[in-house]
């Protein structure tokens, strides 16, 4: 495939992929849509395709493409904010700040669209681990498996029992937290 793919003339299973991402037929360039091709057919890319960067929405429909699932442009965020990701490039500042990112630093990255929820949503599921990775939990998943109130939960957070992390404005837990703190638990309880 030698000539440079219109981001509208993209074929339509490729098209359904990315449907999801607004105005995307805008957002996505003819050298992208050239690569979403190549990886929807399994080809390999070129050293300056690999080299190319590209936008967040791109990210988001590269990813959607190789995963074959709804990716979002608040999933390519929160993966770099997770870390898992780097910026080739970025500017502004706060809520101005835009970034570019290599194709070949992100391409292999494993993502799951989490049900299309970037972990700080609200109203999630339990995140949705990859292999090698550990199942974050919500509050009221913990609540649950802990038996207790979420206020319960609350109150263990602020006596350092447990230790979660804030994302956005929700809090997850990791599983081997839980099941220390159960073991804790267990322990010191009389028999």
């Amino acid at each position: 495939m030698g000539e440079t793919m219109k981001a509208q003339a993209l074929p339509d299973e490729v098209q359904k992929l990315i449907s999801h991402i607004k105005n995307w037929q805008h957002l996505i360039s003819d050298e992208v849509a050239t690569i979403l091709v190549k990886l929807w057919q399994g080809d390999e890319l070129t050293e300056s395709e690999d080299h190319l960067d590209i936008t967040p929405s791109e990210l988001a429909a590269l990813w959607s493409v190789i995963n074959k699932a709804r990716i979002t442009v608040d999933h390519t965020r929160q993966v770099k904010k997770e870390g898992r990701i780097r910026a080739s490039r970025e500017w502004g500042a706060g809520k101005g700040l835009k970034c570019h990112y290599r194709v070949a630093d992100v391409r292999n990255v494993k993502v799951s669209n989490n049900r299309g929820r970037p972990s700080g949503s609200r109203n999630k599921k339990s995140i949705m681990a990859q292999p090698g990775e550990e199942a974050l939990l919500s509050l009221k998943e913990v609540a649950q498996q802990l038996q207790v109130s979420e206020r319960t939960v609350y109150r263990l957070m602020d006596e350092q029992e447990l230790h979660p992390e804030k994302a956005g404005k929700s809090w997850e837990f990791r599983q081997s937290d839980i099941n220390d703190y159960i073991v804790r638990m267990n322990s010191t309880a009389p028999a």
